[in-house]
């Protein structure tokens, strides 16, 4: 009853009026949740479970979602939204739990659970599986500022990624590494053959380092994948770091991070 008097309401925020007629089993799965999130959202549910609904659907709908469940956290009614979109759960929530294989490792605050989920990801070593025994791998894959592993950086100083390989006698290998913002934009996509070093010439390590301000504030994601110059690919890791960066230095106490609104930081550019 209550979902035929909110139809027309449920079916416009959908966007799939034009595909009604059409049987469910056509459906992709980006429709699916598209329909059973606005059915969910608009049935007034004292509690709503929000499972990685941003995964899908333009940038558009994904922003009409994000509304939708703050409406329903200011009416208040429970949002449980379970998402690796950083910035979205800091704006929407004011409590977090980080899970690790499914058990609770930690529950409070939605930054103190941010950062603590970053400081986790903070370095990646990599399992040698039988099928690597002949192939190039990723050793250790780790955030580095001042000399020392971290997982929050300051925005006012220069940082590495450093990648630790494995070669296996190869030689041409290319690791190429890609930032992704919270909203899962590509901010920065470069390897080693950016480099005006020849490829024959990199050691087992790759190192690749930011300026100051190069990064504007928020969390980050890092993919590294592995492959032989014009041979075989290796390895496409996907989220092999997660890291903050974070506001300070002598703009702090003029301006609020969150005033910097570029995708990269003001560094990238000279003014003179």
């Amino acid at each position: 009853m209550e979902i035929r008097k909110k139809f027309d309401e449920i079916v416009a925020f959908s966007e799939v009026e034009k595909f009604l007629d059409t049987p469910v089993k056509r459906y992709s799965s980006g429709m699916y949740v598209r329909l059973a999130f606005s059915v969910a959202a608009h049935l007034e549910p004292e509690i709503l479970i929000v499972d990685e609904v941003l995964a899908v659907g333009d940038a558009q709908f994904q922003k009409k979602c994000l509304g939708k469940m703050g409406e329903v956290g200011n009416e208040g009614r429970t949002i449980l939204f379970v998402s690796h979109n950083m910035r979205a759960l800091q704006n929407l929530c004011k409590a977090g739990i980080v899970l690790d294989k499914g058990t609770i490792t930690y529950l409070g605050l939605i930054g103190e659970a941010i950062r603590f989920y970053t400081e986790k990801r903070s370095y990646f070593l990599h399992d040698i599986a039988p099928v690597e025994l002949e192939k190039p791998f990723y050793r250790e894959v780790f955030l580095e500022q001042g000399g020392k592993k971290v997982s929050v950086v300051a925005i006012n100083k220069p940082f590495a990624i450093r990648c630790k390989i494995v070669k296996r006698n190869r030689k041409d290998l290319v690791g190429g590494l890609i930032v992704k913002n919270s909203d899962d934009l590509w901010v920065i996509h470069t390897s080693n053959e950016s480099s005006l070093k020849p490829l024959r010439d990199f050691g087992d390590e790759i190192n690749i380092e930011f300026l100051a301000y190069t990064l504007g504030a928020g969390v980050y994601s890092v993919d590294v994948t592995l492959l032989e110059k014009n041979h075989e690919f290796y390895e496409y890791i996907e989220n092999v770091l997660v890291f903050e960066v974070e506001f300070c230095g002598h703009n702090y106490y003029r301006a609020d991070g969150t005033e910097w609104k570029g995708v990269c930081g003001p560094g990238i550019v000279k003014h003179y």
